[in-house]
């Protein structure tokens, strides 16, 4: 655990100081008078995340029902340390469950306009490529980002992998005789010349056998762009030192790692540099020159920082005409992932206003998510989901500026669909208002949720959490979200009388209930709380 002693005792203090006598709505516990029990609410937390893993060929949630696998995250960026889970622990790696992951910002920093909290969540799980997602928040609240990952062995459509140890070195690191690699799509070769000295990060020789695995990204099929390692929008290294977040428009990616036949990485080549050839659609978009790629167009390359997931300016490289399509030939002296994006650095923190309206309304407000492409050839671009209330006008948080989007608003699993299937906006920036009609397929009730937790040994404290719910029918994988405060939370669009699987994730676990709602529309569940919470966290 890092920062154990002063955090913990900080929000352990906070807690208890939170001891309440009576709760406002609480059906179970309306009359506290018997003196049996002291209630513990556990709301210090302001600003949360819910991070949900997808593997990116089946999207379907790392980890979900009998698959137990969990994704290591670490945290980097400027506000790493003040990164916490739900429930105020601090891990130095964080680990889903369920395929979700539910963080929150140290109670004592609130993000503003001019003072963001930023980090970066790096994701590792064995047989699939690592990625990374840069947060940068301006305001208090619930957010919810979603990471695809790339299982080598079944990549998804528009991710072309190969694995080849077919090269050879010496005792000296030295490459006998040319490795040339290329993807099964043939949009990637890397070529390792004859001469070649390989190295690790200790700048030991990598000897014997040579495996090169190579992974090339499509810059426009859908399911590649979710899955890009580092995602579209990002934070570079610029050239004179400075860091900008903002957003890539790619000509394409490629992963290359490199191993000796001890499986030590090579990290740096010697004598001679690293060929790169990439294949480059003709349908790509060039942001700095606002139209279609042509010959002899500059390109930036740019090496991806996996330990801290940033962006680090390489050069810049020339795009050549080859035959009725395009490439780009680069050097390198070291391995990396590399991309090939035009770097767009306009943004504003909070984007034109949307307002949603409804006749149908079956909840007061719903989790939306907004998918923004590229009008000029369709390309994903990026996604942003947000908390949507009828007549309530909701904004877009840091978007790019001054270029046209196409805009699809999707209610994901509560059967929500919009009057129009994209909206084309000018400006995400503009000072604008867009009015967006929402429709709802079914109509069900709500249904209050109440979880209490307790700590096996020490039963005289009830715990009111503060934390994600997420619910679906029994019969469906297609989880929505709702907040609970308190240990309360509003579930919406219920069918009384369907079974219902309701899940909390917290401390690296994760409870689910199966429950059927009856005709009160009141459902009430015993949340047992980890060790690490009620020792560390709460100090009972």
């Amino acid at each position: 655990m890092k920062n154990s002693g002063v955090l913990f005792k900080i929000i352990s203090i906070g807690i208890l100081f939170a001891v309440i006598f009576t709760v406002s709505s609480c059906k179970k516990l309306a009359n506290l008078t018997d003196g049996t029990k002291l209630i513990i609410d556990y709301n210090l937390i302001k600003t949360s995340f819910t991070i949900k893993f997808y593997d990116a060929a089946t999207g379907v949630l790392i980890g979900q029902g009998e698959d137990n696998r969990a994704v290591d995250v670490t945290i980097f960026g400027q506000n790493a340390d003040d990164v916490l889970d739900i429930t105020g622990t601090q891990p130095s790696t964080f680990h889903s469950a369920e395929g979700f992951l539910a963080l929150a910002i140290n109670p004592d920093v609130t993000p503003t306009l001019s003072n963001p909290a930023k980090f970066t969540v790096v994701a590792h799980l064995n047989g699939y490529l690592p990625n990374s997602k840069a947060i940068t928040v301006y305001k208090e609240g619930n957010y919810i980002y979603d990471i695809y990952l790339v299982d080598v062995n079944n990549p998804p459509n528009g991710v072309s992998r190969v694995s080849n140890n077919n090269g050879h070195t010496n005792n000296e690191g030295v490459v006998e005789e040319d490795i040339i690699v290329t993807t099964p799509n043939g949009k990637a070769t890397v070529t390792i010349y004859a001469g070649t000295i390989l190295k690790d990060g200790n700048g030991n020789p990598c000897t014997g056998t040579i495996t090169v695995n190579l992974a090339h990204f499509s810059n426009l099929e859908y399911e590649s762009l979710l899955a890009f390692p580092g995602g579209l929008e990002t934070t570079v290294n610029l050239p004179d030192g400075t860091v900008d977040d903002g957003l890539f428009f790619s000509a394409g990616f490629i992963s290359l790692d490199v191993f000796d036949e001890d499986w030590s990485s090579a990290d740096s080549a010697y004598i001679n540099a690293v060929n790169m050839r990439m294949f480059v659609p003709e349908e790509t978009y060039n942001s700095s020159t606002l139209g279609g790629v042509a010959d002899g167009d500059t390109i930036p390359i740019w090496s991806y920082n996996l330990n801290e997931g940033t962006w680090d300016f390489e050069s810049n490289d020339t795009i050549y005409a080859n035959k009725g399509s395009f490439e780009v030939i680069s050097e390198t002296w070291h391995f990396s992932y590399w991309n090939w994006d035009w770097f767009w650095g306009d943004y504003c923190p909070e984007g034109l206003e949307i307002n949603f309206h409804s006749e149908d309304y079956t909840c007061d407000c719903y989790w939306l998510k907004a998918e923004i492409t590229n009008p000029y050839n369709g390309a994903y671009m990026m996604s942003s989901w947000f908390y949507a209330c009828n007549n309530e006008p909701v904004r877009l948080l840091y978007v790019p500026a001054f270029f046209p989007v196409d805009i699809t608003f999707t209610g994901y699993c509560n059967g929500l669909y919009t009057e129009f299937d994209y909206y084309y906006i000018e400006n995400l920036c503009a000072v604008d208002v867009l009015d967006v009609y929402l429709y709802s397929e079914t109509i069900g009730t709500n249904v209050l949720f109440e979880i209490s937790g307790y700590c096996p040994d020490n039963l005289n404290f009830e715990v009111r959490p503060t934390l994600g719910v997420w619910f679906r029918p029994a019969d469906s994988w297609c989880w929505r979200y709702a907040f609970m405060y308190n240990g309360f939370a509003d579930l919406c669009n219920i069918i009384i009388g369907d079974p219902y699987v309701i899940g909390v994730v917290y401390d690296g676990q994760w409870t689910e209930y199966t429950v059927t709602p009856e005709y009160d529309a009141y459902i009430y569940q015993e949340l047992e709380l980890t060790d690490d919470i009620c020792n560390n966290v709460l100090g009972l």
